[in-house]
């Protein structure tokens, strides 16, 4: 799998999650756990802390030897994330990345903008078939200043207003495809991924118990099923 698809697959886990988390009572941490097939933990992989309103306010993922890779934390206006700040080891200079959530009528989120190191590098903006949607269908990302959308994605949506494909193309080709599945307490279920270029189509399966996540499986074709166990407190 290409970093683009893992960075993709990154971000659009995090936002489906985070809205079934924000649906359910509060949590106060998360820690996801790889796992054997038997469900025995192996190392921490994640962390998720949250607020007294079932915030998400900062996500740690770890190196295999267990210390801090990625660290996300993020900044609210009620229910609404206004910044998110995000650094990395995967970068040689460990950038800092930080993006300003823009949000327009009806508290839609129309432009994201990200920078580093206070230069605009990326800004993503969102279309709406009519001023009373509340959900965008089109998102268009711009890299760097340029005039024209590297990325175009195609956003469908179930009646509940949950994310359930979106289909991206790449200065005009198609790039990939990303669906998701939703039980009927609205809670991320299922979802797959396929890139152009990738190793075909990954899958993932998550288990809840009392509404509350506890494990996952992710299928990824030639390679062997990843486990992961979620550890989880309350406030």
């Amino acid at each position: 799998m290409t970093k683009k698809y893992l960075g993709h697959l990154l971000i659009i886990c995090l936002f489906l999650l985070l809205t079934s988390f924000q649906q359910n009572k509060p949590i106060k941490s998360q820690i996801k756990w790889l796992c054997d097939s038997k469900w025995k933990k192996i190392s921490k992989e994640e962390q998720r802390e949250f607020d007294e309103k079932g915030n998400l306010v900062q996500w740690l993922q770890f190196t295999s030897n267990a210390s801090i890779c990625d660290t996300f934390k993020y900044e609210y206006e009620g229910k609404k994330i206004v910044k998110e700040y995000r650094t990395t080891c995967y970068s040689d200079l460990a950038k800092g990345t930080v993006t300003q959530n823009k949000y327009g009528t009806n508290d839609r989120l129309e432009e994201k903008q990200s920078f580093e190191r206070k230069k605009l590098t990326k800004v993503s903006k969102f279309k709406f078939k009519s001023a009373s949607d509340k959900y965008p269908y089109i998102r268009e990302d711009y890299f760097d200043n340029e005039q024209n959308a590297t990325t175009i994605a195609n956003l469908k949506y179930d009646s509940r207003g949950n994310l359930i494909e979106e289909e991206q193309n790449v200065s005009g080709s198609w790039f990939g495809t990303f669906t998701y599945k939703f039980g009927s307490k609205n809670q991320l279920i299922y979802e797959t991924g396929s890139v152009d270029g990738g190793v075909g189509l990954v899958e993932r399966y998550y288990i809840y118990d009392k509404d509350i996540l506890v494990k996952d499986s992710v299928r990824i074709p030639g390679s062997p099923t990843e486990f992961h166990v979620y550890e989880t407190k309350k406030l």
